[in-house]
């Protein structure tokens, strides 16, 4: 086997044993459902349809077009998702 040159800044790895690498696994898929529920379209807060809108400062109080018609006066009151 040829000689290999490692250079001096180079970092070993320690082998893992199972519990860190089921560790690692738990939190990576831990990680990836909490990304798809960000990634999940938002729902109206009262019908459950796709929401459009959503308050001011408060991205959880989400509405569909027809709901937020009906509770607001005027849409520009909403920001729009």
């Amino acid at each position: 086997m040829p000689y290999q040159e490692v250079p001096e800044d180079a970092v070993v790895i320690p082998a893992l044993d199972e519990d860190d690498k089921q560790a690692i696994r738990d939190e990576v898929r831990q990680a990836a459902t909490e990304k798809e529920r960000e990634a999940a379209p938002k729902r109206c807060i009262i019908c459950g349809a796709p929401a459009t809108h959503c308050m001011r400062g408060l991205p959880n109080n989400t509405y569909c077009k027809a709901c937020a018609k009906d509770y607001f006066k005027f849409l520009s009151y909403l920001e729009r998702l």
